[in-house]
Order: structure tokens, then sequence, then C-alpha cells
């Protein structure tokens, strides 16, 4: 493992393109917050061909990632409509 500038193991370093240094995080860390109630972003193509985003909880327990879609919301509609999602 390598240390990061503060110290802490797990984690190392990447060149952001622009010179500057980003801390990239260990798998552990990334399960950790991928398991916590976090809102995220869906994207979704709207009737019109055009980007509809709409942030959304997610469940995340180590399989797939499970998204809030009531059957009322639009998203939902979009997906059925066009399933493409980002």
């Amino acid at each position: 493992m390598n240390a990061d500038p503060t110290g802490r193991t797990g984690s190392t370093s990447a060149s952001d393109g622009h010179g500057r240094m980003e801390r990239l995080l260990s798998s552990p860390e990334v399960t950790r917050i991928l398991r916590a109630p976090n809102p995220a972003v869906m994207a979704a193509v709207g009737r019109d061909g055009s980007p509809v985003t709409v942030a959304t909880w997610y469940l995340w327990d180590g399989g797939p990632v499970l998204l809030n879609l009531d059957a009322g919301r639009a998203r939902l509609r979009h997906l059925r409509a066009d399933p493409r999602v980002s």
C-alpha cells in the first residue's frame, strides 16, 4: 500500500492531467461511500431526445444498484420509452 500525503495508507495519487495530484480512493473507502445513503444524479433521454437529469436516492449492498423509480415519476416513463441511462 502507498501512503498518501496525509500519511494514510491504502490510497494512491494520480495526476489529473493539469499538474495537480488527486487522491484515489481505496476499495474499502469506495465500498463505505457506496453503502451509505447518498443522493445520485440519474440521466435519461427525454421524449424530444434531450438529456433529462434528476436527483434520486440509490441503494447498494454489493450487488445491483437499486434506484428509486416510483411508478408515478417521469423518469420511469423516460426509461420505458428509451432504456439508456447514465
